[in-house]
């Protein structure tokens, strides 16, 4: 780390404050983009979520300030870089038939990453990454379908989705379909600025409501 004069590291700090109440409001704005999303789609369901690429910051045993600080990276620290919103589950139809829809929207701030073309790039490392001004921020829509009577569901598998994350973006896919029998997968990454506009946000949701039947031939709403 480079040595800072007393007053570079005032102001350094300034900006780290600057940061951390921009990330709020940044990350207030996703959620409410999640709400419209799961109201648009009308998945009934509270919305969850889950840590892709990170660990959560989890108690070494149940008392205060336990934690495994040494174990974790600064990453950890930050869940909204990489974070899988789960949005619920609900019954749509195909000709005649019920059908099991499941929803998640990874909320993917930086791409830097997982765009990032270096044979030894790391986490860690973020001068291993693509630049910010190179990289986007994206939200990845996934759904599955599947007859009801089904039981296998890829959430079952803690790490699909990850993979699927990892797979889009080194092979540089921005859509992706899966067949297995009846059971469908798809996803679609679409940019985050598509949704801090209204009617840019529901001409995206539509987008992916036609996407949806196009490829499943299910009525998502």
């Amino acid at each position: 780390m480079a040595t800072l004069s007393p007053i570079e590291i005032k102001e350094a700090l300034v900006d780290v404050r600057k940061a951390h109440r921009l990330l709020f409001e940044y990350q207030r704005r996703i959620m409410d983009v999640m709400y419209f999303v799961q109201d648009k789609l009308r998945f009934p369901s509270n919305l969850t979520g889950n840590r892709l690429f990170f660990d959560p910051i989890r108690y070494v045993r149940s008392s205060y300030g336990q934690f495994n600080v040494h174990e974790i990276w600064a990453w950890d620290f930050i869940y909204s870089y990489i974070f899988e919103f789960y949005l619920g589950s609900k019954t749509c139809k195909k000709e005649g038939r019920s059908f099991r829809c499941d929803l998640s929207v990874v909320e993917v701030s930086d791409t830097g990453y997982l765009e990032s073309r270096e044979l030894n790039k790391d986490f860690r490392e973020t001068n291993s990454y693509l630049s910010p001004e190179s990289a986007s921020s994206v939200l990845i829509f996934m759904v599955q379908t599947k007859p009801e009577e089904v039981e296998e569901n890829i959430w079952q598998d803690r790490f699909y989705v990850r993979c699927k994350v990892e797979e889009m973006f080194t092979d540089k896919k921005n859509e992706l379909v899966e067949e297995k029998g009846d059971i469908v997968f798809c996803a679609k990454k679409y940019y985050i600025s598509d949704f801090f506009n209204q009617r840019n946000a529901e001409t995206t949701v539509q987008e992916f409501i036609e996407l949806v039947k196009r490829n499943t031939g299910v009525e998502m709403v």
